[in-house]
């Protein structure tokens, strides 16, 4: 009888999960009001767990209260969110599973009605950008947000995470940095590829930092 490789453990670097089936990040809604994990939201993943679940990834996850794109949406901002989001990974190491996160900030569609701030923007874009609530992105801004990017994963780490995901894709801040499309720069961040990767490659290098180039893998 043969075994399926879906079914066989698999490690990355220190963390072992138990099988290949990971739940993605989808956008449940199921968070309070302000972004902390509820009951609803534990619920919701421990039964994934308890279902056999190698892997399950919290959703999209705001850094910053600058780079919130939907309501209600999961937050890390502040160490006001640890105790919940402990709270959600412990339901999920219960029955077995391994709890990932997945950290953002959607620079120019975070939606000021939700975030309460200035959608920060890479560049402005003629015809693209709105004029309303925005603000182009100083390099004491770039600065700040990698320094949220930074604080959040340590709190991850606090919260008992055993995996972070930098979402670097769908057009959120990182990816508005590294496109020529919405990246028209012509500073340090800017014009060369090698500048446009900078910020992505400036939040990894300070998430290796805080929690450790080990255990990230990170040079």
């Amino acid at each position: 009888m043969s075994s399926s490789v879906l079914l066989s453990p698999l490690t990355i670097r220190k963390t072992t999960l138990r099988n290949r089936i990971m739940l993605p990040s989808m956008v449940t809604h199921y968070c309070a009001v302000n972004g902390e994990v509820s009951e609803r939201l534990i619920a919701y993943h421990a039964e994934r767990a308890y279902g056999g679940v190698g892997l399950n990834m919290l959703e999209s996850t705001s850094v910053d209260d600058t780079g919130k794109s939907y309501w209600p949406g999961v937050s890390i901002a502040s160490d006001l969110f640890i105790k919940g989001l402990r709270r959600l990974t412990d339901a999920i190491h219960a029955h077995g599973g391994k709890a990932g996160i997945q950290l953002n900030h959607a620079g120019r569609l975070a939606q000021p009605a939700v975030s309460g701030h200035p959608r920060q923007l890479v560049s402005y874009i003629p015809g693209l950008t709105t004029y309303d609530d925005i603000h182009v992105m100083d390099e004491d801004d770039i600065e700040r947000v990698i320094g949220s990017f930074c604080s959040a994963a340590e709190r991850a780490a606090e919260a008992g995470f055993d995996v972070i995901e930098i979402h670097g894709a769908h057009g959120y801040l990182i990816n508005q940095f590294m496109s020529t499309f919405s990246n028209k720069r012509t500073d340090e961040y800017g014009g060369t590829l090698a500048n446009r990767i900078r910020f992505a490659q400036e939040v990894l290098s300070a998430i290796a930092e805080a929690i450790g180039r080990e255990r990230t893998g990170i040079r």
